[in-house]
């Protein structure tokens, strides 16, 4: 059985980036533009099919939104303690 996992969609128009904005809730990270709304939606299932096959080696099995934001989390504290990237400069 090879079905997509399902995930609520927000779509809209950006009159900034001139395109159709689909953004996935769940998952950080899972967004996409496109000329139409249709081709947003399929550019944001490419990236949902990504996530899946990074977090769980399949664009078939479906992964939650603590997965995404626990490795996320894990990997940004990783690379705040990493000496060998400089630290940002906030202010001006």
């Amino acid at each position: 059985m090879n079905t997509k996992p399902t995930y609520a969609l927000v779509i809209y128009w950006s009159a900034e980036d001139k395109a159709f904005i689909v953004e996935v809730p769940e998952l950080p990270g899972g967004a996409a533009d496109g000329a139409t709304d249709a081709e947003a939606v399929a550019n944001v299932e490419v990236i949902i099919a990504r996530l899946c096959i990074f977090f769980r080696g399949e664009p078939s099995l479906p992964i939650s939104p603590m997965e995404i934001g626990g490795w996320l989390k894990l990997n940004l504290r990783n690379a705040a303690n990493d000496k060998r990237i400089p630290p940002m400069e906030v202010g001006g």
